[in-house]
């Protein structure tokens, strides 16, 4: 349910409550270990007011991240002599009580976050039996409930009537405390940075052709450590095709075979691990039966239960 207002033709007022009753049965070995019943309540405020040709919003609302199957088992997988890793059938959906400023003028677009976070997954490392304490259990637990503040920035301009590049910048910062090995608290409030530079090129006959790079600092995020700055180059060569019908896509990842990161898990068992992120090459071809535009932009429970199982 949600309620429009407009006044004056300049201030919006734009009031919703959603209400989500979703039941799943999940088999596991016979047993129901995983049977979920969630019963929600969402309300939704939103207020914007236009000043000469800037655009001025504010909204709050609640949104859930409900755990994903894979997450819910209880099976433990084999890593090596020295950790193992297993799922959580105790865990909780997250909820995010979010409140956002944004403004935006001409091409220009920026944006403030603040986020209240109940009961966040995340992977915390246990001893795997009292019996032997040296290996290692990573599984998924809730986080106790701390606060993220956002704040981003970006620049869309069309130059040469063909190029549409995007500046951008993200800023993370979390008050999350947390528990490191040696059993004394731990702040893990180092704020992360994002630096984003896309750039596409719509060409005549069909083709588009896109670079993209991406940056980011080391810093906290949930109970992880990034420790270093990592980096990105992306690529995509598209054409289409009999009237926008058939579409093929060449896409690169990583063309530079630069992105390593080292992050370490805090928990009541430190582990440190480094990330290495291959170079991608996927090639993609598309058919359009119906090429008129769904204009359908809402979403289901349904379908965000089938994105959780994958």
């Amino acid at each position: 349910m949600q309620q429009d207002l407009l006044l004056r033709e300049k201030f919006r007022l734009q009031a919703g409550l959603r209400y989500e009753n979703v039941v799943s049965d999940f088999f596991e070995d016979g047993e129901h270990s995983m049977d979920r019943d969630y019963a929600d309540w969402f309300p939704s405020l939103g207020l914007s007011l236009p000043i000469g040709k800037m655009q001025l919003s504010a909204n709050y609302g609640i949104d859930i991240t409900r755990p994903s199957f894979a997450n819910l088992s209880d099976n433990i997988i084999y890593i090596n002599s020295y950790s193992y890793q297993g799922g959580n059938s105790k865990l909780k959906p997250t909820y995010s009580h979010d409140i956002s400023l944004s403004a935006s003028w001409k091409w220009l677009w920026g944006q403030a976050i603040y986020s209240r976070i109940v009961d966040d997954i995340a992977f915390e490392n246990i001893s795997y039996s009292e019996a032997d304490k040296l290996v290692t259990l990573i599984h998924p637990n809730n986080m106790p409930t701390f606060h993220r503040y956002v704040v981003q920035a970006f620049a869309q301009p069309t130059l040469f009537k063909v190029w549409h590049p995007t500046w951008g910048v993200v800023y993370c910062l979390q008050d999350y405390d947390g528990m490191s090995a040696d059993g004394n608290k731990m702040k893990l409030h180092r704020p992360l940075t994002n630096l984003v530079w896309n750039n596409l090129f719509i060409l005549p006959h069909g083709w588009r052709v896109g670079v993209d790079f991406h940056s980011q600092t080391g810093g906290d995020y949930s109970t992880y450590r990034i420790h270093n700055m990592v980096y990105s180059v992306n690529a995509l060569v598209q054409k289409s095709l009999f009237k926008d019908c058939l579409d093929l896509s060449l896409q690169a990842g990583n063309l530079l075979h630069s992105h390593h990161q080292a992050v370490t898990i805090f928990s009541s068992r430190n582990l440190y691990q480094e990330n290495k992120y291959f170079t991608r090459l996927e090639l993609t071809v598309a058919y359009k039966f119906n090429v008129a535009t769904n204009k359908y932009k809402g979403g289901n429970a349904d379908s965000k239960q089938r994105q959780r199982v994958k």
